[in-house]
């Protein structure tokens, strides 16, 4: 997987689940300290993310750090 495929999957699968939980790119940038446009970005695949945001991510959320980066059953 290339960084750009990486980018793209986590930022699909951060969008879906703010989806699913109802939050609106304001109230997930603000719990992030970014900016909405930045939030945009990164859910876009347009723009990569820290390590320190995916754990932020995975608190928020409730979800391990895998699941954003689209690894099924954890890494071996």
């Amino acid at each position: 997987m290339t960084k750009a495929q990486l980018d793209i999957t986590i930022g699909k699968n951060i969008q879906k689940e703010r989806l699913a939980r109802d939050l609106s790119v304001d109230e997930l940038a603000e719990l992030l300290g970014y900016t909405p446009s930045a939030v945009i970005l990164v859910e876009s695949g347009k723009r990569g993310t820290s390590a320190l945001t995916l754990y932020k991510l995975s608190k928020i959320f409730g979800l391990p750090v895998d699941y954003f980066l689209g690894i099924e059953g954890g890494i071996n």
